[in-house]
């Protein structure tokens, strides 16, 4: 004799509604799981990325013969965010316009380099996915900045008093590429045996201690320095708010040995040039320096700088002066 079907009753809803909560959160927690798990292989996933950049460099001289008291040599390279894809990119880039100059006799132990103010602010995206590099533009950017530095960015926002997201991303690495920075410049000098004037990096609250750039979590600041033949640090460091640095520029004072050195941008929100006078016993060579290529602006709740000034080719440009006796 066949059983009665038994068909669910008032008593019944409560275990079938509690199952069915049951199956959803594993179902939850599974998906969560697996996108946890895709976004941890993701981050930890870093294809190399194709580099490929210009290393031309082109020379233009002002002022008289080799024999003159030495010279100011600016350089002006063209850049690009793939050229910050890691510090030794970088260093080859400069590093193949150095050597043009000296094959033309440009570099000797009277040769002090100058190099461009904000040089070392998109050091920042060093080691990120390719795909940060082929963006077109910070906006594009940003989110793969974000999400490939979860932890960093969310130390940025707590510690600081930042408003924007642009200025938490030029925080979130910060000691990571003052150190960068530091490194760089100093094997440079070593390098080239030459004083160098290494341009300046957006960093917070920097300073120097024991010989090493520290940063803090306070206002953002234009910080560079100076480099002897043997890679020390000379003098003091030039550092000012990037607020103020826009708005009313400082003209700083260097005593790099035996001769002088003054640097003044030219504020404002247009492509930064910095003007550049070395003063050498009684003669005086006065330059510019400014970034070519192409490098996102930077922008902060407060204001937005432009980087890279337009320029009809993708070469970096030698601006020599020579030192008149």
């Amino acid at each position: 004799m066949a059983l009665p079907a038994h068909s669910p009753t008032l008593s019944d809803e409560p275990i079938i509604i509690t199952a069915m909560r049951t199956l959803l959160l594993l179902l939850l927690a599974a998906l969560l799981l697996g996108l946890g798990g895709a976004y941890a292989f993701w981050l930890r996933d870093t294809p190399p990325s194709h580099y490929l950049t210009d290393l031309r460099s082109d020379i233009e001289q002002l002022g008289g013969p080799a024999d003159w008291h030495g010279n100011l040599l600016s350089l002006n390279p063209a850049l690009f965010p793939s050229d910050y894809s890691s510090p030794a990119r970088l260093a080859h880039k400069l590093d193949s316009a150095l050597l043009h100059a000296r094959d033309n006799g440009l570099l000797t132990a009277q040769t002090v380099v100058v190099l461009p103010a904000q040089i070392g602010t998109w050091l920042l995206l060093s080691d990120e996915k390719p795909q940060v590099y082929a963006a077109r533009s910070l906006r594009e950017a940003r989110p793969l900045l974000a999400l490939n530095n979860p932890l960093k960015l969310l130390r940025s926002w707590w510690f600081s008093e930042a408003a924007s997201l642009d200025e938490l991303l030029l925080r979130m690495k910060a000691q990571q590429a003052a150190d960068d920075y530091l490194e760089l410049f100093a094997q440079l000098a070593r390098k080239h045996a030459l004083t160098l004037h290494a341009g300046s990096i957006t960093l917070p609250e920097p300073r120097l201690v024991d010989g090493r750039i520290v940063t803090g979590h306070g206002e953002l600041h234009d910080f560079g320095l100076s480099f002897a033949a043997d890679g020390r640090i000379l003098g003091p460091a030039r550092s000012q708010t990037l607020l103020a640095s826009s708005a009313a520029p400082r003209t700083f004072e260097q005593v790099l040995g035996d001769d002088r050195l003054s640097t003044r941008g030219n504020g404002g929100s247009g492509p930064l040039i910095e003007t550049v006078s070395l003063r050498r016993q009684q003669s005086t060579a006065t330059g510019v320096t400014v970034l070519r290529g192409r490098l996102w602006p930077v922008q902060t709740d407060r204001l937005q700088l432009q980087l890279t000034a337009a320029s009809p080719d993708s070469h970096s440009k030698l601006l020599n002066f020579w030192i008149a006796p």
